[in-house]
């Protein structure tokens, strides 16, 4: 998954904790893209190169110098974002300088962390970065106006998926608003000094990188004050829309809620279709060691006879990131999935179809997935498919093994 990082503070703080969390935020696989909006200079910086490197370049050092003066005498404020490309379909979107985040529009500027599927894939952004397509769709709901959360609301009603968003409005220079869904992480610290004076206010993705980056031995180096954390580190409430003021330091909630609605890759039966929309998402929350979540995973990929290959596949799929270095919460997002297409698996007689392909491509020492190369037009994963495709599968196969076989092959190589 990407990271997002918000700062407002003293500038020595915000300069250095930038360069600290940027690459601890980059060290975990986000290593797509870096970039930021300052919000003194009003530039929007932007590359390719991942951060835990690119920190560490004069040009880093210049372009701090140029958007974060040492000279400023009053808080600085800074959103931040290291990439971790999205992945559509099992395959990942470019990475380039112009697919870092943050995105400006017009008026907007825009980081995301998280993959949004959009509802109507047919218009003319089809092929733009997910991140994107959602700013485009707000700059037109907003249409010059100065942006309110029931904008960011209506737009995220034509998007599936998962999300957590930072955004200013360049007509409201001072504000920041944060969104965020139910599965993306977003976490809120305050420090401050030995007079209980605030000097760094801190959002960032994950809780454990914040632990990781701040030093308040090394703040007190720069300030010469004793630096603590006011209080615990919290997360921002799920489904909410929040606006903070780097004027006043004040951050405020809203009334009411942005929903996040799951994305499950659509088959083309109508049975699918119809159906589709009755399957909501009950979190487990309930499961809380990681020994339990992953035999969840276990005994759900079991029954749904997926293999190692496809349950990889499938998580990078629904939550952006590696299934060998998962987030906890993203696991446990992904049990939800495995039980919507559970209730696939189970409709009308699939699975014993499907056990009857599997054991003809297993016996003939075939991967479960080369089927998915040999028919590009069978969805994936197999409960998506009717009972009807699957048994016209098992019999293609039985007719034309030996075409199969150079198929694969030529895949292969």
């Amino acid at each position: 998954m990407c990271q997002l990082t918000f700062m407002r503070g003293d500038p020595l703080l915000v300069r250095s904790t930038l360069f600290n969390i940027s690459a601890i935020n980059a060290r975990s696989g986000n290593n797509d893209g870096f970039g930021y909006y300052s919000f003194m200079s009003k530039k929007v910086f932007k590359t390719k190169k991942s951060a835990k490197e690119f920190v560490y370049t004069d040009e880093f050092l210049d372009i701090l110098d140029r958007d974060f003066p040492i000279t400023a005498n009053k808080k600085m404020s800074v959103l931040s974002h290291v990439r971790s490309a999205s992945r559509w379909g099992g395959t990942m979107q470019t990475i380039s300088d112009e697919n870092a985040h943050p995105f400006i529009l017009n008026n907007l500027v825009l980081a995301h962390n998280g993959t949004l599927f959009p509802k109507d894939d047919k218009d003319e952004l089809k092929d733009s970065i997910d991140s994107y397509w959602f700013l485009h769709k707000l700059d037109s709901i907003v249409n010059g106006e100065k942006l309110k959360p029931k904008h960011i609301v209506e737009a995220m009603k034509y998007f599936e998926g998962k999300f957590a968003l930072l955004i200013v409005d360049m007509l409201q220079p001072n504000d920041l608003w944060i969104a965020r869904g139910k599965t993306a992480d977003l976490h809120v610290a305050r420090y401050v000094d030995e007079n209980n004076k605030e000097v760094l206010f801190l959002i960032n993705t994950k809780d454990s990188d914040i632990e990781n980056t701040i030093s308040p031995h090394f703040y007190r180096i720069l300030l010469g004050k004793k630096i603590k954390l006011k209080e615990d580190i919290k997360q921002v409430k799920t489904e909410t829309i929040a606006r903070y003021n780097i004027v006043s330091g004040k951050l405020g909630g809203f009334k009411g809620k942005i929903e996040e609605e799951m994305h499950v890759t659509k088959s083309t039966t109508a049975a699918w279709n119809s159906k589709r929309t009755n399957y909501g998402v009950t979190h487990s929350y309930a499961i809380t060691s990681h020994k339990a979540i992953m035999e969840e995973i276990t005994n759900l990929a079991t029954q749904n006879m997926l293999t190692y290959s496809e349950v990889c596949i499938l998580f990078g799929m629904y939550t952006t990131g590696s299934f060998f270095t998962p987030e906890k919460d993203d696991l446990i997002a992904f049990i939800d999935v495995l039980r919507a297409l559970t209730t696939e698996s189970e409709y009308k007689g699939r699975l014993n179809s499907w056990i009857k392909v599997t054991e003809l491509l297993i016996e003939e020492g075939f991967d479960v997935v080369d089927v998915y190369n040999a028919y590009p037009n069978f969805t994936f994963p197999w409960m998506l498919n009717s009972k009807k495709i699957i048994t016209k599968l098992h019999t293609h196969i039985i007719k034309n093994m030996d075409s199969i076989r150079h198929q694969i092959k030529e895949s292969d190589d």
